[in-house]
């Protein structure tokens, strides 16, 4: 693989000092529009080879993916590269529709909006929906606003440039890792300050929230208080089991099994997951990112249950 990364590196590099190797005016046409033509026809049977089908716009400061109708110019984010026609959708906010109804949905919350692939979605396909926006790394921050412009859904996705933790006003910085950067909080070396998702709740005054996205990487569990005190409000719910206390996320499950079904995806397909399964699951989380065991939480609120909470 090494050896293989190294060729494609060496033919980069011949090919982007064409010009010079054979001493090629910018201002020639004919071979200009050669190098142009058979530059597309190569990177067309490149992706065809890959099983690569996203569409994919080359312009001169940026590529943007469409992924299933957004706009994503994906920065150094490698995910936009990985998906393969074998997957059923593309942007996977788009797999929501096969379980949630969303035919009255008015309040979104995307936690840990990374480029905006989820915000952006629910922006275009309910347009009058308003998309809180959350994310606190700089880096995705950029692209983020930038994927909302391509998009012009600047209008009903509001961005919230802070850190969401289990306290507000923690003083915090961010791990540089993109898609994957963490949160540490330290109380002597940043200005940063956290929210939490009550805080947010109270502050916009939303008496209801039609879906809730968490996925914060190594904070994830720090959000599960504030969904358990605010579950009268919520109806649908993805929440990314990863890198934290088992017992949090078991007393999660304890808390709402009552007023919510349990599902996973498993092979582009939502399906229900029995209580002592997902118990068993939850109990091989691990507390650090050496632990691979993770996976996202689907919860579709019971029409027969009141919430007392």
């Amino acid at each position: 693989m090494k050896l293989f990364i190294l060729l494609t590196k060496f033919l980069a590099f011949l090919y982007f000092h064409t010009q010079k190797i054979f001493k090629i005016n910018k201002k020639d046409r004919f071979h200009r529009s050669f190098l142009i033509r058979h530059t597309l026809d190569l990177f067309s049977k490149i992706l065809k080879s890959l099983n690569y089908t996203l569409p994919i716009t080359i312009t001169k400061d940026m590529n943007i993916v469409d992924v299933d109708g957004v706009l994503i110019t994906p920065g150094n984010e490698n995910r936009y590269y990985k998906i393969s026609q074998d997957t059923k959708y593309k942007n996977q906010a788009k797999y929501l529709h096969d379980l949630f109804d969303f035919s009255d949905a008015e309040i979104f919350i995307d936690i840990g909006a990374c480029l905006g692939e989820y915000s952006i979605y629910f922006a275009k396909n309910f347009p009058k929906s308003k998309v809180y926006s959350i994310e606190a790394q700089p880096d995705n921050l950029k692209l983020l606003k930038k994927n909302i412009e391509l998009n012009k859904c600047e209008k009903n996705i509001k961005i919230i440039e802070n850190a969401v933790s289990d306290f507000t006003d923690q003083s915090y910085y961010l791990t540089n890792n993109n898609a994957e950067s963490e949160v540490i909080i330290d109380d002597k070396n940043s200005d940063l300050r956290s929210i939490t998702l009550s805080s947010l709740i109270n502050k916009e005054k939303l008496n209801k929230i039609d879906f809730l996205k968490v996925d914060i990487e190594g904070s994830n569990y720090k959000v599960a208080q504030c969904i358990i005190n605010n579950l009268s409000k919520i109806q649908h719910i993805q929440y990314a089991f990863e890198k934290g206390p088992p017992e949090i996320f078991l007393n999660f499950v304890d808390c709402l099994k009552d007023f919510y079904d349990f599902y996973i995806l498993d092979k582009n397909e939502f399906k229900i997951i029995n209580l002592n399964h997902l118990k068993d699951k939850t109990k091989k989380i691990g507390p650090t990112p050496s632990n691979k065991t993770c996976f996202d939480l689907y919860l579709k609120k019971k029409g027969s249950k009141n919430c007392p909470f």
